[in-house]
């Protein structure tokens, strides 16, 4: 009898305890976060409003975009890096927060980007081997950092002749990405390995090396303040060269639409210039806005009649700041282009 009673009761314990927890979840508060539009560009306005359910007396919202709290009901996009953006609502009494929901904001580029064209002033020999990962310019002499396993190498180039003057090869396991001089020091990043290595200007030492939180490395630049660096998405991310903590990070938008597969980059005239993987386009970025202002259509710079083997595509850029030409190629090409780039109307 005992053993009957003990396995009777049980079964209603069960169910008084199913029925309590559902009556519970019945009266939860939940919020609903409406808003006009998630995509916005430049002189647009958001309007947002936060319901809760069921409704409850002297509950009031509050609104977080970014971070920052609102003191309205709408949001005035003014001034704003292109990207994507939280917008928190939360529902209160008191200090006590009932619920809560949020928004993805994505702020995209108001500007429809120009078509600047380049001019080719002088062509220059450039070494086949070369799977060119990396291309800058540094008093008077041009260097070159190349990739793929096994035959990645740093070097210094006769722009005259295309040959080596310094030469420098990565270990077997790494695969060479882009680089940049800043501080008569060299950095050139590896693909994924996840580490960038430090040279001395000069006699080519590796000095350091420190690593980055990006899964791959692609193109390296600097503003000479900080490095800048692509991972093949749409992203930049800024490192400081003395901590190597990563010090910002932006998005970039073609239009509305991300700007994805940035490659090399070069730093020139306050802009960042960009090669797209397995395009023939240049873009030009607004670091301060992450902006594409213009792009570049290098189509025909490299003449098919010119070439005699196994070719890749377009990369490497590289800015000479006393005759403000650039230096383009790319992987496996035969030739080095000097040339000058109009920018007859930029837009901001």
């Amino acid at each position: 009898m005992t053993f009957s009673k003990r396995y009777l009761i049980l079964p209603l314990i069960l169910l008084f305890a199913f029925y309590g927890c559902k009556e519970e979840k019945k009266d939860k508060v939940k919020c609903k976060l409406e808003v006009s539009t998630k995509k916005v560009k430049q002189g647009d306005t958001i309007q947002f409003e936060l319901t809760c359910n069921p409704s409850v007396a002297n509950a009031e919202p509050n609104y977080f975009f970014d971070g920052e709290e609102l003191s309205e009901q709408s949001l005035y996009i003014d001034g704003l890096r292109v990207g994507k953006y939280r917008l928190l609502a939360e529902m209160t009494i008191g200090d006590s927060i009932l619920c809560e929901s949020y928004k993805t904001i994505e702020v995209v580029s108001e500007i429809q980007p120009e078509a600047w064209k380049y001019d080719v002033i002088s062509e220059f020999p450039h070494q086949t081997s070369a799977y060119t990962q990396g291309l800058t310019w540094s008093e008077n002499t041009l260097y070159e950092g190349t990739g793929r396993y096994e035959n990645s190498i740093l070097a210094a180039v006769n722009i005259q002749t295309g040959e080596y003057f310094n030469r420098l090869p990565l270990d077997d396991s790494y695969f060479g990405e882009g680089i940049t001089i800043m501080n008569d020091k060299i950095y050139q990043l590896t693909w994924q390995a996840q580490k960038c290595f430090i040279y001395d200007l000069n006699s080519f030492e590796r000095i350091g090396e420190f690593e980055f939180n990006s899964r791959e490395g692609w193109g390296l630049t600097n503003d000479g303040t900080n490095l800048i660096m692509s991972d093949g998405s749409h992203n930049l991310t800024v490192i400081d060269p003395v901590t190597f903590k990563e010090v910002d990070k932006f998005e970039v938008y073609n239009g509305s639409k991300r700007l994805i597969a940035i490659n090399e980059l070069e730093f020139a005239q306050g802009l960042i210039f960009a090669n797209i993987y397995q395009k023939d386009d240049i873009a030009v970025i607004d670091p301060l806005s992450g902006k594409v202002i213009a792009m570049i259509d290098c189509k025909g710079l490299l003449d098919p009649r010119s070439i005699k083997g196994q070719i890749d595509v377009l990369n490497g850029i590289a800015y000479n700041s006393i005759s403000g030409h650039f230096y383009l190629t790319g992987k496996w090409w035969p030739k080095l282009f000097e040339v000058s780039i109009d920018q007859s109307s930029p837009t901001p």
